[in-house]
């Protein structure tokens, strides 16, 4: 036997169902807004499988090597930035994060790698060099730098 619900308790349902969609598909839509105006939520986004890219700016292509300089070891960095949004984007300085074969950073250099702002949907290429850097360097996370409030 099938209960029926009075037409104002099924309506109420209906909207409560819209309005539930509504704002999660507004949510998931508006997530850069949402992740600037609470920066908590990145985590969220990530762990649903959304990545939020909040400057409008990507890494392609970064690579390191080692350089002999004058018989001084340096640590060059090199790759591109690419601006993904229709807006010009200013490029923030670089933090180049060196981290040994336990991934712990032991080694830090910030730098401002370039000066103008990229055009919409265009990249510019940059190379860092790092002077005398620790010599049990594995990986070189690339990272700008946050910020300042």
């Amino acid at each position: 036997r099938r209960v029926r619900l009075p037409g104002a308790v099924a309506l109420g349902w209906g909207a409560l169902c819209l309005a539930l969609f509504a704002l999660g598909f507004g949510a998931i839509s508006q997530r850069v807004a949402v992740v600037r105006a609470l920066p908590g939520t990145a985590p969220l986004y990530r762990m649903l499988g959304y990545e939020v890219n909040v400057r409008g700016l990507e890494f392609r292509d970064v690579a390191y090597n080692w350089e002999n300089n004058l018989g001084r070891l340096e640590l060059e960095v090199h790759g591109d930035i690419v601006n993904i949004t229709d807006t010009p984007k200013k490029v923030p300085r670089l933090v180049f994060g060196l981290r040994d074969e336990k991934g712990v950073e032991v080694y830090q250099w910030a730098e401002e790698v370039i000066k103008e702002p990229l055009p919409p949907g265009k990249g510019a290429t940059f190379a860092a060099r790092i002077p005398s850097p620790p010599k049990s360097i594995k990986s070189v996370q690339v990272r700008f730098e946050r910020e300042r409030r």
